[in-house]
């Protein structure tokens, strides 16, 4: 039951990256510039890739794999280090006791990493399954596998001795009780210290694009995605401040009907429902920590175009928004007008799960990078002259760096 779930979301996330195009967040990123790196991917038809990364603020660790790929066991994990400033990338080797035993099919697949800021710490998600790993003499030792108690969709550092390990997704009952879990985890020790499972409206709207949980330095926010409220907790998992940050034309007037609704559906079954209805409410979408004190907010409001955002940046030491700008979400491919000398314009940034930030930039990877001069050939012409290109060039994975003019 767990992976057909898992399968229903990856087409989902597959179908709403394809619609929306992995474009656009917010229109005030100025470009600054894009380092590009081949991981030699192979094309073959109906396959794609999966990947996952972390950021520590020093590099990235990214994987990547095949989701078509055949069933094979994790002894030898061979991760990449990615370092921002220059592009350059080395391998990380991860060996794994003959003891753990997962396969690389169904909920064995790697989700999610983690790396501490002091790169001492190294935790590898397998969905249910987390391995930490311990930096000795230039190389990470398999130190435990973690006693979490729930799925794992994301792990992020909360303070140097301190990691948050967290989901928040419309399971079926059958495969996880809660929806939303919360766990803290000492890295010194292995130990989770504390877990909950606050609720929110409209956690049916977890099969769409989501992210509504983010970490700075000793500060969790989540966010009730209908009611635009975001809760603060700290270290002990303690909500210490609650924010109501709703826009003027924020309405969800028939929210409680609607949500009596999804309560009688399936997991599956509300699916369909989700998108009937997605054009008659208001919700958010994304939230993340840009700085310790602002958060980017991205929301739709009722009865807007698909294709129509709005990004808030929230204060919270002047308590006020102090930026909410309307932007529209593009087509994939770049508009033909908005070539700058042949090179890509100042892009929005990419509508993507994955936002990395730091002082005044954006980071993210894409592995959808071709050439300009392909990108412009529209109809059936340009998905064969697409198509021919990675086939024969391989999957292009690309890092990109965008700096912000309101950081």
């Amino acid at each position: 039951m767990a992976n057909h779930f898992s399968l229903i979301r990856f087409a989902l996330v597959g179908l709403f990256l394809a619609f929306f195009g992995l474009r656009a967040f917010c229109q005030s990123g100025t470009y600054n510039s894009e380092t590009r790196f081949n991981l030699n991917i192979k094309y073959s038809q109906g396959s794609a890739a999966n990947s996952v990364s972390c950021f520590n603020s020093k590099y990235f660790l990214f994987y990547y794999d095949s989701v078509m790929e055949e069933d094979q066991s994790f002894k030898n994990l061979n991760l990449k280090k990615v370092y921002p400033n220059s592009g350059s990338v080395t391998d990380v080797q991860l060996v794994y006791p003959d003891s753990i035993s997962l396969q690389s099919k169904s909920f064995g697949r790697i989700n999610a990493l983690f790396i501490s800021r002091n790169g001492k710490y190294l935790i590898v998600s397998h969905f249910r399954v987390q391995v930490l790993f311990i930096s000795r003499n230039n190389k990470y030792v398999f130190k435990k596998v973690l006693s979490v108690g729930h799925y794992v969709e994301s792990m992020e550092e909360l303070n140097n001795s301190t990691a948050v390990l967290y989901t928040c997704y419309n399971y079926h009952p059958l495969d996880q009780m809660h929806t939303t879990s919360i766990s803290t985890l000492d890295l010194r020790s292995g130990v989770i210290t504390n877990t909950i499972h606050p609720q929110i409206s409209g956690i049916e709207f977890s099969h769409l694009i989501h992210h509504w949980i983010t970490i700075t330095k000793d500060n969790i926010a989540f966010c009730d995605p209908l009611k635009f409220q975001v809760n603060f907790y700290n270290s002990k998992l303690s909500n210490f401040k609650s924010y109501n940050i709703e826009p003027p034309k924020w309405q969800n007037s028939n929210l409680d009907t609607l949500l009596s609704t999804f309560s009688i559906l399936s997991a599956k079954s509300s699916i369909s429902k989700i998108l009937s209805k997605d054009d008659s409410i208001c919700r958010v979408e994304k939230i993340y920590w840009v700085n310790k004190h602002k958060l980017l907010i991205s929301y739709k409001l009722f009865a807007e175009k698909q294709t129509t955002r709005h990004i808030l940046i929230y204060d919270f030491n002047r308590n006020k928004a102090i930026k909410d700008s309307k932007i529209n979400i593009r087509d994939f491919f770049y508009m033909r007008d908005s070539l700058l000398n042949g090179q890509r314009p100042f892009p929005e940034i990419t509508y993507s799960s994955s936002l990395y930030f730091k002082k005044n930039a954006v980071f993210m990877f894409s592995q959808y990078y071709l050439p300009v001069k392909l990108e412009y050939i529209s109809g059936k012409p340009g998905m064969e002259a697409r198509k021919k290109y990675l086939k024969t060039n391989g999957m292009q994975w690309t890092l990109i760096k965008l700096r912000l003019s309101f950081l």
